[in-house]
């Protein structure tokens, strides 16, 4: 683990990977909280941008509620994917934001919301944990009773998991009117947290894929007494969408799918600079 500033630790892979195995085998609560850009920024401004509440189909009177929960589940989770990792010797990425970005006040910005969690993980903990190898998720969840929450129902037949579907994002749409059919994600909010509680006792761990919600989901899951993972945009990549923007996005240039296995990703020569930093 690295320490970047007095009370605050980023944790390795190796440690969450760890963690999760602990969990597993010990039947304990568990979470992680991804908190990527659109997250950060909508702590800043206090509530949800508008074009957020499209694509994330989140009613524009919930932005500030939905804001609340981004906060308190960073705080009650076991770890915060946090901006400021990137920020830390060697660690992955971090030659991608500009010296000039907004980002680079994370701490400030931690402070002024009221976030108090300091266990950090790198934000792009959801790709790291499927990279082959020693600490590959897979090696611990693959016969496991996985529950996937996604709007790519057809991943379970092809994890071999039980799927809680969600509404796809709404695309980027310039007019920012309302998502196709009206459709709001917050609609079905509580729907979901409800399948989650009653399917706890039958399912080891719960992966997560859905938007900013997908954090209340992850913490939901812990407070019920389960494993939850918020993994985000790699289930883009399990479901055929490449490693283009719809799949993996600015990642290709550091990791591929495996050969060896669909579900896995293995790092690219430029990626094997990082190898042994996160």
């Amino acid at each position: 683990m690295n320490n970047y500033m007095k009370g605050t630790t980023v944790y390795k892979v190796s440690h969450i990977y760890n963690h999760i195995k602990e969990c597993l085998d010990n039947n304990k609560s568990f979470s992680i909280m991804r908190m990527g850009n659109a997250e950060f920024s909508s702590m800043m401004a206090g509530t949800v941008s508008k074009r957020k509440n499209i694509e994330q189909g989140i009613p524009p009177e919930k932005g500030k509620e939905v804001v609340k929960m981004l906060i308190d589940s960073c705080n009650r989770s076991d770890y915060v994917a946090s901006l400021g990792a990137w920020f830390t010797d060697g660690q992955f990425f971090d030659k991608n934001i500009k010296p000039t970005s907004v980002f680079r006040e994370w701490e400030r910005v931690h402070k002024e919301v009221g976030i108090t969690n300091t266990n950090f993980v790198n934000p792009d903990i959801g790709y790291l944990l499927f990279i082959e190898g020693e600490y590959n998720l897979w090696n611990i969840i693959r016969n496991k009773r996985i529950c996937l929450i996604t709007s790519f129902p057809e991943l379970g037949d092809i994890i071999g998991c039980e799927i809680i579907s969600i509404p796809e994002e709404s695309p980027r749409n310039d007019k920012l009117d309302i998502p196709p059919c009206g459709v709001w994600h917050y609609d079905k909010y509580e729907n979901v947290k409800e399948r989650i509680k009653n399917r706890i006792d039958d399912i080891d761990i719960f992966l997560i894929a859905g938007g900013f919600l997908a954090k209340g989901y992850s913490i939901w899951t812990k407070d019920c007494g389960g494993i939850g993972l918020d993994i985000g945009r790699i289930v883009n990549t399990w479901a055929g969408k490449g490693i283009g923007p719809q799949g993996m996005g600015r990642m290709s240039n550091f990791m591929e799918v495996s050969p060896n296995d669909p579900l896995s990703l293995q790092l690219t020569e430029i990626g094997k600079q990082y190898d042994g930093k996160f």
